[in-house]
């Protein structure tokens, strides 16, 4: 019989096998939404790309939306890694949050076109999926209402008196950015409209000049 301490870090090894399965498995399926959309992502197809079985993407995660809402908190986890924390408040969030978002490297803008797959397909053929994207929208909404309140906290800016619409006004300009982007390339200037997207909303919220 093996002493515990054995059974113990088997355990945890296994344990951590099972956490690097489920990540490699999320990789690849944003890896085929971004590539073959939706219909083209399929169990199967998930398992090849990550180098696994069908039968482990079933374990998993169950059914295909499943997966696919595991996508969704995948996604909004990485990009909240990025931008909370002590790094960056207020204004300088909210600046970061846009260069996050247009200007990303060419991981973040896989995790965006898969992003954008699955928010297609929530509001056309699988309103399943509706309720992950909602709390994804609702996390990004809060973040911006947030830095609005450390803005105005550190005297960047006045008070505002809709930071919750102003949120949703901001949301809808980078993703309609991208999706431009995404459909015709060399007619969007990402870098040119970062900049102009961040000077807009600080000229918006009246901020103090540095």
């Amino acid at each position: 019989m093996s002493p515990p301490s054995q059974n113990i870090a088997g355990r945890r090894t296994q344990s951590e096998r099972k956490e690097e399965s489920r990540a490699k498995l999320i990789d690849a399926a944003i890896e085929l939404l971004g590539t073959n959309g939706y219909a083209g992502t399929t169990l199967v197809e998930i398992g090849r790309r990550a180098g696994l079985s069908r039968g482990l993407v079933t374990f998993h995660f169950g059914t295909k939306e499943q997966i696919m809402i595991s996508v969704v908190t995948a996604i909004r986890e990485r990009v909240q890694s990025t931008l909370v924390g002590d790094t960056y408040r207020g204004l300088d969030a909210i600046d970061q949050l846009v260069d996050n978002y247009l200007l990303g490297d060419a991981n973040s803008g896989g995790s965006i076109r898969a992003m954008y797959v699955i928010i297609m397909e929530s509001v056309t053929s699988s309103p399943g999926l509706r309720p992950a994207v909602a709390e994804n929208n609702a996390v990004f909404r809060n973040l911006v209402i947030g830095w609005i309140a450390e803005a105005i906290e550190d005297r960047q800016i006045a008070s505002h008196s809709d930071p919750h619409a102003l949120s949703i006004v901001i949301e809808g300009v980078l993703r309609g950015t991208l999706i431009q982007y995404l459909v015709d390339p060399p007619v969007v200037e990402l870098p040119r409209i970062a900049a102009l997207v961040k000077r807009m909303i600080r000229q918006h919220l009246g901020a103090v000049p540095n």
